[in-house]
């Protein structure tokens, strides 16, 4: 008998058909088929270089390994927050914002919250502080599926920014706050030491002295966010009138929370720990001289606090559209940017 001959486009019929159900199994089974095949670029999982929660070092980080899961992490974290102060509480969904976004995100939550009665005192202090307050709470679960509660320390905020007339006893209390905060949320204790090396005063904080008044520096700011469709404006407090509330006196003082998915999601791939970094801060302050200025947090030092060393396309893409942002509030020749009162 005569072997059986397999003509050649049989044969490449049936390599298609195997590739075909290949790539089916893998879409059922929710793989990267692109990583699977070995077609990812630069953007693949494999460039994350979060380190595990308990391998991490990032400078005036304070960081605990939970005991619980991501999920009840988080929910122990809302809840832990939620019985001291509902006031200002934003929550940011990382892994959500990153979606439509090329790659992916591990969980990485932000919850930001403001105990007014101990942030006022460190903002009237120095009023740039506001680019670390209210403070953040980041939750993140790690490629060895350990979730990490993380949260910047006392020592880093006095080591940044000019604390020293602050009113007694208010830096301490926060962070002692955090601590029962961040403890409570991961059923463990927090055991990194509260330090700050390496981190001077100001660094890594930009600033743009505006020619408009205060309310039409904020109103064109926020007109310039809404126009950049690669940006989204997710909340503007008005820190003066949360301080009077209270009954704290507070310059006038404007913070915008800014998410830029694209650029914003490259950093925290490179390092997940960045996310307590964002989204990003632009604050608009007026001195007791009438002086009108924006601050901003430098995309750059923001990449060399976590690590990060192979994003430098969005850095600088980030640095672009602040300086952007900046330029365009401190000129506010934008229409309707004009006004007594921000908008």
């Amino acid at each position: 008998m005569r072997a059986a001959m397999h003509h050649p486009r049989h044969r490449s019929r049936r390599a298609v058909a195997a590739t075909c159900c290949m790539l089916l199994a893998l879409v059922l089974a929710g793989c990267d088929w692109s990583e699977e095949l070995g077609l990812s670029g630069d953007d693949a999982d494999e460039a994350d270089g979060t380190p595990p929660v308990a391998e991490t070092r990032v400078p005036g980080l304070r960081l605990v390994a939970s005991e619980r899961s991501f999920d009840n992490s988080y929910d122990a974290l809302v809840d832990a927050i939620s019985i001291r102060t509902t006031v200002g509480i934003i929550a940011v969904d990382h892994r959500a914002n990153a979606a439509g976004v090329t790659g992916s995100l591990r969980p990485t939550r932000v919850l930001i919250y403001d105990p007014v009665n101990r942030t006022a005192p460190l903002i009237a202090a120095d009023p740039r502080a506001a680019l670390d307050l209210p403070p953040a709470m980041l939750v993140y679960r790690d490629g060895a599926d350990e979730t990490g509660i993380a949260y910047n320390s006392a020592a880093y905020l006095a080591a940044r920014h000019d604390l020293d007339d602050a009113e007694d006893g208010a830096l301490e209390g926060l962070a002692d706050e955090q601590q029962a905060i961040a403890e409570e949320a991961a059923a463990a204790d927090v055991e990194d030491p509260d330090s700050a090396a390496g981190i001077g005063e100001s660094e890594g904080i930009e600033q743009r002295e505006s020619e408009a008044g205060f309310a039409a520096t904020v109103n064109a700011l926020t007109a310039a966010i809404n126009d950049d469709a690669d940006l989204g404006l997710i909340d503007r407090v008005d820190l003066q009138a949360r301080a009077n509330s209270t009954g704290r006196a507070l310059d006038p003082a404007f913070l915008f929370f800014v998410s830029a998915p694209e650029d914003a999601t490259a950093l925290l791939r490179g390092a997940q720990t960045a996310g307590i970094d964002l989204p990003l801060r632009l604050l608009v302050t007026q001195a007791e001289d009438g002086t009108v200025a924006i601050h901003w947090n430098d995309p750059a030092f923001i990449a060399e606090r976590h690590g990060i060393t192979d994003r430098d396309d969005s850095v600088a893409d980030l640095a672009e559209r602040l300086e952007a942002l900046a330029d365009t509030a401190a000129d506010a020749t934008t229409a309707g940017a004009a006004g007594s009162e921000p908008l």
